[in-house]
C-alpha cells in the first residue's frame, strides 16, 4: 500500500473552496445577465427608472467575476507561464530555478492580499459609496473578493513549493506499480 500524503486532505479542502468560489463567479455571472436584461426590459416600459446597472456591474459583478476564479486558475496552472529559460536549463538547476520562481510569486501575492487587505479593512471602515444619478451605492464589501482570493492564491503556491521541495523528482520516485 503505498503511504498517505499528508496534504492531500488539505489540497482536497483547498480544491473544493476554489471551486466553490468558481461558482460563485459563475453565479454572479447569472444574475448580472438578469439584471442587465431587467434593466432593458424595464427601459423599454419606463425610460425614467433605473436599477443602477453601470454603477453596480462595474463596482460588484466584475469585481467578483475577474478576482474570484482567480485560485482555480492557480491551482489548474492556468495562469500564463513564460519558460524562456526553464527551456533552456534541464535538471537540478531547472528544479531549483522552479523553486524560486513559486517563492518570488508567493512572496509577490502575499504581499498584494496584505495589501488589498489593508486596502478593503480601510474602505469598509469608512464605508465607501459611490455617488449615482439619485442615491448612494455601497462599493466596500466587493474589495474583499481582492484578499480573499489572493490570499488562497498564495496557499496554492505555498502548497506548490511545499510538494515541490519535498518529493522527489518524477524521474526519481520510487515505482509503485508493483
Amino acid at each position: 500500500m503505498a503511504p498517505r500524503n499528508r496534504s492531500s486532505g488539505l489540497a482536497v479542502s483547498f480544491r473544493l473552496v476554489h471551486r466553490i468560489l468558481l461558482g460563485v463567479a459563475g453565479a454572479v455571472l447569472v444574475v448580472m445577465m438578469f439584471h442587465i436584461c431587467a434593466e432593458a426590459v424595464l427601459r423599454a416600459v419606463s425610460p425614467s427608472t433605473t436599477l443602477h446597472t453601470l454603477a453596480i456591474v462595474s463596482t460588484w459583478y466584475m469585481i467578483f467575476l475577474t478576482f474570484l476564479p482567480l485560485p482555480y486558475v492557480g491551482e489548474v496552472h492556468g495562469y500564463m507561464c513564460v519558460e524562456l529559460i526553464d527551456q533552456v536549463v534541464k535538471g537540478l538547476a531547472r528544479r531549483m530555478l522552479r523553486v524560486f520562481v513559486l517563492a518570488l510569486s508567493a512572496a509577490y501575492l502575499a504581499i498584494l492580499a496584505y495589501l488589498t487587505f489593508e486596502d478593503a479593512l480601510e474602505q469598509m471602515q469608512v464605508g465607501k459609496v459611490m455617488e449615482t444619478a439619485t442615491t448612494y451605492l455601497p462599493i466596500w464589501q466587493p474589495v474583499w473578493a481582492l484578499p480573499l482570493a489572493l490570499s488562497l492564491m498564495v496557499i496554492c503556491e505555498i502548497t506548490r513549493l511545499v510538494r515541490m521541495t519535498t518529493e522527489p523528482p518524477v524521474g526519481k520516485r520510487a515505482r509503485t506499480d508493483g
